[in-house]
C-alpha cells in the first residue's frame, strides 16, 4: 500500500488518481486529504466537512466519468475543473475549488 497525503484536495485529486493508476498496482493508493475536506464552510461561513467530502466525491464522480481536463496545469487546470462541475450541477466542488482556490 502506499499512502499519499498533504497536497489532496478536489482540485489535485484527479492528477493524482491518474498517477496511481498509471504507476501503481490496483487498490495501492491510500489518499489522506484532511483540510481539503475539513476546512470547507458553508454559504454561512461555519466549517461543514460534509461539502468538503461531497465536493471530493464530485472530483472523483469527473476521474471515473472520463471527464477530467487533461494536457494543462496550474491555474487553467482548476479553471476547467471548475467549468465541468458548473456544467454538471456539482455545487459542493464549485464550493470547495472556489475556497480552496481563492476563486469568485
Amino acid at each position: 500500500m502506499v499512502t499519499r497525503a498533504g497536497a489532496l484536495d478536489q482540485g489535485n485529486i484527479i492528477p493524482n488518481l491518474i498517477d496511481a493508476a498509471e504507476s501503481l498496482p490496483p487498490g495501492q493508493p491510500l489518499f489522506l486529504a484532511g483540510s481539503a475536506i475539513n476546512s470547507i464552510k458553508d454559504s454561512g461561513g461555519k466549517v461543514d466537512p460534509s461539502i468538503g467530502a461531497h465536493g471530493m466525491q464530485e472530483a472523483i464522480a469527473i476521474w471515473r466519468a472520463g471527464d477530467n481536463p487533461e494536457g494543462i496545469t496550474g491555474k487553467a487546470y482548476i479553471d476547467a475543473l471548475r467549468r465541468i462541475a458548473h456544467s454538471q450541477g456539482m455545487k459542493s466542488l464549485i464550493a470547495t475549488l472556489e475556497q480552496r482556490y481563492k476563486l469568485g
